[in-house]
């Protein structure tokens, strides 16, 4: 009876499946969409959207600071 109870169990857990903390989402449609709008535009458009965006202030700033490195704007 235990044996066919922990079957039971563990049929279940790989039906459900388990969740991995580490994958990534994947994107939606809306997603993709602006991601590719976002790397069309130009480093300066592209903090602007930034500056104008909801992120806290910090991570306004790390964001900014990775675009300007990675198009050698100082």
């Amino acid at each position: 009876m235990m044996k066919g109870v922990i079957l039971l169990a563990a049929a279940t857990l790989v039906a459900v499946g388990c969740s991995n903390p580490n994958q990534v989402p994947s994107h939606s449609a809306a997603d993709d969409k602006a991601i590719s709008e976002l790397k069309a535009m130009t480093p300066e458009q592209q903090i602007d959207r930034i500056q104008k965006g909801p992120m806290p202030e910090s991570a306004k700033a790390a964001q900014i600071q990775k675009i300007k490195e990675k198009a050698g704007i100082k």
